[in-house]
């Protein structure tokens, strides 16, 4: 869940079971459910159950829904501090749950030259970015596209990473926004659309297909699209199951997202937002702790969990709104660290035989201050009550923490180097319960982790069944079975 999410929703609020939920609505007080009678716009889909939104200030002009809002939120977070455009503001709604991403935003819209309407605006998002994003920027900019877009661009030559395109929606307009925004867009860079009901709009997602770029619809109130190129990724979305969803004739030509979600998959997804920006584990890796935490609680094994090298908190976190979810009994999530960078690696810690220090990784590097890194993503996650950091080199902590613990039940050893290997190994694996996980991070990259994951058993005689999660992680079960609680 994000900070901003404590309020129930209505019932016909519903957002895809993968995303984190956000209710930016202290934000908005001027917001109502409208009456979509009461809007006269020929392609508003009134027969789509889900509550359409407006300001009663202007009742005849609607918002994005909560699930078309959601889209916004959740792909702004795969973008967090990078800069991204939305063309087309109106009273803010959607540049509120874009900022909630923790982006850099250029906002333009011809409503910002209405003193009125901008004093209202400017005080929605800055609420905003006082009480949910405060790493997010807004620049508002008065005018019309392309011809504003083109202006912001001939002032500030980096390129965008992400827009967002819901401006005029008749005529070319929708168009020539597409074709504008194009030329301005990063080769990385994905493009959002809202109301493709009308197939004025359809047209400015049609560019883009034409253009190369990979094209999705998403099943919402009034279909939003998605276009993509390079190594940007789209949200999965799962349409509301209880709706008969239909797609118009002149929107065929793209396919449509479809996703189901077990509701494991679905808490992973949400967790993986919030979590993706504080650490450097590879998503599969993730899913990996995930699933073997909850193999933990859902069985019952006894023990609390240790993660080393925790860096910015985000797996440790994971792992703790895990526990706090799931497990029967209360555990800790002992999070073990430097947490001011990399101990200085040694002759074998290599990759491809290139010392660590030529690769970028030299002592000292990657330093991850616990306020602003697992302090605050525990925060987030509501979960500071379950993590304890441990500050030090393993070889000094280690040592005094591992009397303390009767049983681990998940290690977590990210320690990079060898001799930070040896010491999780040495220190911990007797520790580890019988059916207790282990996950190994480095050991597919870097020589040293790897060298001395083998030697430890060399030397104690005993033997992992390793199994691979991805090019660089991991993991075995200790052998036998559980002890019962």
């Amino acid at each position: 869940m994000h900070p901003l999410s404590t309020r129930p929703a209505a019932r016909w609020d519903y957002v895809s079971p993968n995303f984190v939920r956000t209710m930016p609505d202290e934000a908005f007080p001027h917001m109502i459910i409208g009456d979509v009678e009461g809007c006269r716009w020929p392609w508003l889909r009134r027969d789509v159950p889900h509550n359409w939104y407006s300001d009663r200030r202007n009742a005849h002009v609607g918002f994005v829904s909560r699930d078309e809002a959601a889209i916004l939120f959740n792909t702004a977070l795969d973008f967090s501090g990078r800069r991204g455009l939305e063309i087309g503001c109106w009273m803010g709604w959607s540049a509120a749950h874009l900022l909630l991403g923790n982006v850099k935003l250029d906002i333009i819209d011809p409503i910002f030259a209405n003193a009125v309407h901008l004093k209202s605006i400017a005080s929605s998002l800055r609420w905003i970015m006082d009480h949910g994003a405060p790493r997010s920027k807004a620049v508002l900019h008065a005018g019309f596209s392309p011809a504003k877009l083109r202006e912001i661009r001939a002032a500030q030559p980096a390129k965008w990473a992400f827009a967002f395109i819901d401006g005029d929606h008749e005529g070319t307009a929708p168009l020539r926004d597409a074709e504008e925004c194009e030329k301005h867009l990063d080769e990385n860079a994905l493009v959002l659309f809202h109301d493709l009901a009308s197939p004025a709009v359809a047209r400015g997602l049609d560019f883009f297909r034409d253009r190369g770029w990979h094209t999705r619809l998403y099943s919402t109130m009034q279909i939003m699209g998605v276009a993509w190129r390079g190594s940007a990724v789209p949200v999965e979305h799962q349409p509301d199951p209880r709706v008969a969803w239909t797609i118009p004739a002149h929107l065929s030509r793209h396919d449509v997202s479809n996703a189901s979600f077990t509701p494991d998959e679905a808490e992973f997804e949400r967790f993986y937002k919030l979590v993706k920006p504080y650490t450097m584990v590879g998503r599969e890796r993730l899913r990996s702790l995930h699933a073997h935490a909850l193999a933990v609680c859902r069985e019952d094994i006894a023990g609390d969990f240790v993660e080393c090298g925790t860096c910015r908190g985000g797996s440790a976190a994971l792992l703790a709104a895990v526990v706090k979810r799931h497990s029967r009994t209360p555990r800790t999530v002992y999070a073990c660290d430097t947490f001011e960078g990399l101990p200085e690696p040694g002759a074998a810690d290599t990759h491809r035989g290139i010392p660590a220090a030529d690769w970028g990784f030299p002592a000292g590097s990657l330093p991850a201050p616990m306020e602003s890194g697992v302090l605050q993503i525990a925060r987030t996650l509501g979960v500071a009550d379950v993590i304890v950091p441990v500050k030090g080199l393993f070889r000094d902590t280690l040592p005094r923490l591992a009397p303390t613990l009767p049983a681990i039940a998940l290690l977590h050893a990210d320690g990079d180097w060898y001799e930070s290997t040896m010491d999780i190994l040495r220190n911990l694996y007797g520790r580890v319960v019988p059916g207790g996980f282990v996950q190994i991070d480095d050991y597919g990259y870097w020589e040293g982790c790897r060298q001395a994951v083998t030697d430890f058993q060399q030397f104690t005689g005993v033997r992992f069944e390793l199994t691979r999660i991805d090019e660089t992680g991991y993991w075995f079960r200790h052998p036998g079975s559980p002890a019962p609680r």
